[in-house]
């Protein structure tokens, strides 16, 4: 695991020796670098057999594009991902008020625009060399986590998070995916359940840092008072995909705290700007 501030990409050797090895998810675009240096630190010069996505969000496909080229390798995902990532349509858009805190008032200026990796992006079929994909529906369409049977490891995407963001700090602690980009809430309880089938003795996440050592039963005891959100415009009408492939998403209620949340924080910028170029005056 490499861990690039709030998000984290894997590096998996397959089981065996000498065959390669692959990448899950690719971070923020700005990311390729540290990507690339920790990869040349592991494996040399020797490239991934491929990069797969749990899921493409801008967190977790930023850099796949740059990589992929780089490395001259194919870029997997679910198949209901790929009309996100081959140009054809944009993400739901997020929804601040699912949650409060720090990330409510980001999703204001986060992007959910989808990516073109073609001619890259290929369908997912199967997982790197020893890992069987796993589809955890809810936070995205065709969101899928990565397990090994021989060490009962799993990586969860965004299925679940280390990390609380429901505050003005995030703090460490299990919770469900991102509130703001969640779109399927009854998809991620049945996402939950089916990782709790699998009982897990590792867990890993797109955000925040992994649980070892898990006893039999103690997720399941550690997740028992989740219980779906209780507000946000997809907890009653969660995103379906058309035939198409393009989401189907319900009407969007105005938001009246958009508007004045974009004021406040340019006013708080231009505010902070002429008191910097006061002082320099003075000074």
């Amino acid at each position: 695991m490499l861990s690039l501030g709030v998000v984290n990409v894997y590096f998996l050797d397959t089981d065996e020796p000498g065959e390669g090895w692959a990448l899950v998810d690719t971070g923020l675009p700005w990311h390729f670098s540290a990507i690339v240096r920790e990869a040349r630190r592991r494996y040399g010069n020797t490239a991934p057999t491929g990069i797969y996505l749990t899921h493409g969000h801008y967190d977790h496909a930023g850099s796949a594009a740059a990589l992929a080229a780089y490395w001259s390798v194919p870029v997997f995902a679910h198949e209901a991902e790929l009309p996100f990532l081959t140009g054809q349509c944009d993400y739901p858009p997020a929804d601040p008020s699912s949650c409060g805190g720090w990330l409510s008032l980001a999703s204001h200026f986060a992007s959910t625009h989808g990516r073109d990796l073609r001619p890259y992006i290929l369908p997912l079929t199967e997982g790197p060399q020893g890992w069987e994909p796993i589809p955890l529906p809810g936070h995205t369409l065709g969101q899928v986590g990565f397990w090994q049977e021989s060490s009962r490891t799993l990586i969860a995407g965004d299925a679940l998070m280390n990390l609380k963001v429901d505050k003005w700090l995030p703090r460490k602690g299990l919770s469900w995916p991102p509130p703001p980009f969640t779109t399927d809430w009854f998809a991620v309880r049945k996402s939950l359940e089916r990782i709790l089938a699998l009982e897990p003795q590792t867990l890993y996440f797109g955000h925040g840092e992994p649980l070892t050592e898990l006893a039999p039963g103690e997720l399941a005891e550690r997740t028992e008072w989740f219980a779906i959100a209780r507000a946000g415009r997809y907890v009653g009408d969660p995103v379906r995909q058309a035939s198409d492939g393009n989401p189907i998403v319900a009407p969007i209620p105005p938001d009246p705290t958009k508007r004045l949340t974009k004021a406040l924080v340019l006013g708080a910028l231009a505010t902070s700007a002429y008191f910097l170029l006061k002082n320099k005056q003075n000074s």
